[in-house]
């Protein structure tokens, strides 16, 4: 967290107009839409596992040869209490690992965040648990994100959270940028991810912003590599309005 306010008022030009005072508590606010920096323990099967059982104890099963895969974590739940599903999946966030998949002996197996609910009460169910965390990299000097125009507002007021970009897959919170693309290749991507919004109906444009990436000294980037275009990137930090240029519209 940026510690001197006429820092904070240099990232958040909006707060300039403010007391010192008033700018340090709407900051405040502002850090509250966001998720500032996770502390990630590990994201290694071997020393997550251990750690599960011993906070829950009972409950759950591990597949046979677990050990070979380091990218996932698949537990068996021997019956799939809500209340316990959420104490295992809390463990299993601060480890690194977010639920992705999940099935089981009936037909409705699926991605997890839209087929959980028909698996509550029901026994020796799968979920398939992949990292949060991919590869770190070193960004380039800039990069590029695409947003709707009902959302250009709030950026310009806070900048970019993971909580304001839409998604075209079933990750946790993040920034997902993108260097070395085309102009066509950015255009498609607008259209692409206006197709997917759930607010299709009001958005007039979708705006092509620039991000200076070269501000950052102490921001972690992943490298993203299930997207399809240039060198995709993300990040589950803020990203301040001063390092955000507005720099192509393209309309509907």
């Amino acid at each position: 967290m940026i510690e001197n306010i006429n820092e904070i008022k240099k990232q958040y030009p909006s707060l300039q107009k403010w007391s010192d005072t008033h700018a340090w508590g709407l900051y405040k606010k502002i850090q509250e839409h966001q998720l500032i920096t996770e502390f990630l323990s590990t994201v290694s099967p071997s020393k997550t596992l251990p750690q599960v059982l011993k906070q829950v104890g009972y409950g759950i099963q591990f597949p046979p040869n677990w050990e070979d895969d380091p990218e996932t974590i698949t537990l068996i739940f021997d019956n799939l209490n809500k209340n316990y599903l959420d104490k295992v999946n809390k463990i299993m966030d601060n480890f690194g690992w977010y639920p992705s998949y999940i099935g089981g002996y009936v037909r409705d197996a699926g991605k997890y965040s839209t087929s959980v609910n028909k698996f509550i009460g029901k026994n020796e169910i799968e979920i398939k648990y992949e990292a949060k965390y991919d590869q770190e990299i070193t960004p380039p000097s800039y990069a590029y994100h695409i947003t709707s125009d009902i959302k250009w507002s709030k950026i310009k007021t806070i900048g970019l959270t993971p909580k304001t970009q839409g998604k075209l897959s079933d990750h946790p919170g993040r920034i997902y940028l993108v260097a070395d693309a085309t102009p066509d290749e950015l255009e498609e991507l607008a259209y692409a991810l206006w197709e997917t919004s759930s607010n299709k109906d009001k958005i007039n444009e979708m705006y092509l912003l620039k991000v200076d990436l070269s501000q950052f000294k102490n921001h972690k980037f992943f490298k993203d590599p299930n997207f399809f275009l240039g060198n995709a990137m993300w990040t589950y930090q803020n990203i301040p309005p001063s390092a955000i240029n507005l720099i192509n519209k393209y309309k509907l």
